[in-house]
């Protein structure tokens, strides 16, 4: 025998094999399956779920031994141009199904032990097999298969990096109607088709658009990305987000953190994120500095703190709610002195005391915290004042003192 050609092993064999392991195909085709199903146990898996599979894996590893067979002691290529796109298209159909393409390798080194046996058999009923025949006929097959495994490997690749462009795409467009707050059935099917939690709360962050690639790379695929100008603005599900986590994910990198908000109110977030993280160091929340943004006249950050602070009275009757945030504005205009305040509002300062008992209900201890009555107080510096109608016990109640 004539020493093995590295690149085309096949043509060292003897021409005529070919016609020696024809009639032995259909038993290669009638023990095929038996062999998947023997050695690859999750060809039955994905067989189960996708009948297509299977056929299709059969169909390619039943090409692949009668294409080998025809170029036996040929110097030409493992596969011609349309054998070759099959094994790209087998790659892409695995890529697309959002499989692996361990199964489908496997199904070819099946195919190649089999096809091995098949034809060592063929050669032995005819007295032709010796050792250098089987020698190279070992690397003509496996050599054969790596030809045809490369194939279905570059359509593989070459699906995923398709569908990452378009799915890269869709996540840019979502984040993008995130930001603007264009909604209808288009975000929903965006949302839909990258896998998005759209109806969960989001936080969004801000960082150097420099740094964009380490923070999407340590997020993951939770977090959507937008960059402009000098700044990228991350999204990320509430689920997803844990302060103390997040500062651990993303140490070494300034980020600014915008409020937890639905989606259709992003935009306000991300411009909070971006504010505060332009004022340096490390990971900064924008709840926290709410108050003093509002007060450098941002009027996003007035709205959010107002939303944040004001919450709790959005379970106390609108009356009442009225009286109790005149009370409090006045309250904290006055440092707490109930005189002016009972005057302002034309009642008795019995009535007051009243009323810090109900607002006492309503925020807890926060009417003892400095940092809260600070944002309070910003919350309701500009709200005005009116004398209102006194409820029922307050009547009683101011009846029983006089006027103040």
């Amino acid at each position: 025998m004539t020493d093995v050609p590295p690149d085309r092993p096949w043509r060292a064999l003897p021409p005529d094999i070919s016609g020696l392991v024809n009639p032995y195909v259909p038993q290669f085709v009638e023990e095929l399956r038996e062999a998947l199903e023997r050695e690859v146990p999750v060809f039955v898996t994905v067989a189960r779920t996708d009948p297509t599979f299977s056929k299709d894996v059969e169909t390619a590893v039943n090409l692949a031994a009668t294409s080998f067979i025809s170029v036996i002691g040929q110097d030409t290529p493992a596969l011609t141009t349309d054998s070759h796109a099959v094994f790209t298209q087998l790659g892409a159909d695995e890529a697309h199904e959002g499989r692996g393409l361990e199964t489908l390798l496997a199904a070819y080194r099946v195919g190649a032990r089999l096809a091995l046996r098949i034809i060592v058999l063929a050669l032995e009923d005819a007295g032709r097999l010796d050792a250098d025949i089987l020698g190279t006929l070992s690397d003509a097959i496996f050599g054969y298969v790596d030809e045809v495994s490369a194939a279905s490997a570059q359509g593989y690749t070459k699906q995923l990096l398709s569908q990452g462009g378009v799915k890269d795409q869709q996540r840019s467009d979502l984040i993008q109607r995130m930001l603007t707050g264009s909604g209808g059935p288009e975000i929903e099917r965006l949302a839909e088709e990258v896998n998005w939690p759209l109806a969960t709360p989001v936080v969004t962050l801000a960082t150097d658009r420099n740094a964009a690639t380490e923070v999407s790379r340590r997020l993951g695929e939770t977090a959507l990305v937008a960059e402009e100008d000098e700044v990228a603005t991350f999204i990320l599900p509430r689920t997803a987000f844990d302060p103390e986590l997040l500062a651990r994910t993303l140490e070494g990198i300034d980020v600014g953190v915008g409020p937890v908000t639905a989606w259709e109110s992003s935009s306000q977030s991300a411009h909070l994120a971006r504010r505060v993280w332009t004022q340096g160091g490390a990971l900064r929340l924008a709840r926290d500095r709410l108050a003093s943004l509002a007060v450098n006249g941002d009027p996003i950050a007035l709205d959010a703190l107002r939303g944040r602070v004001l919450a709790p009275f959005e379970r106390v009757r609108e009356g009442s709610r009225e009286r109790l945030l005149d009370t409090l504005a006045l309250w904290l205009r006055h440092w707490g002195q109930r005189g002016p305040v009972a005057e302002t509002l034309d009642v008795h300062p019995q009535t007051i005391g009243y009323r810090l008992g109900q607002l006492r209900e309503v925020l807890g201890d926060r009417l003892d915290d400095p940092q809260s009555r600070f944002e309070l107080a910003v919350a309701l510096y500009d709200r005005p004042i009116r004398a209102t109608a006194l409820d029922a016990d307050e009547a009683e109640d101011d009846g029983a003192h006089g006027a103040p």
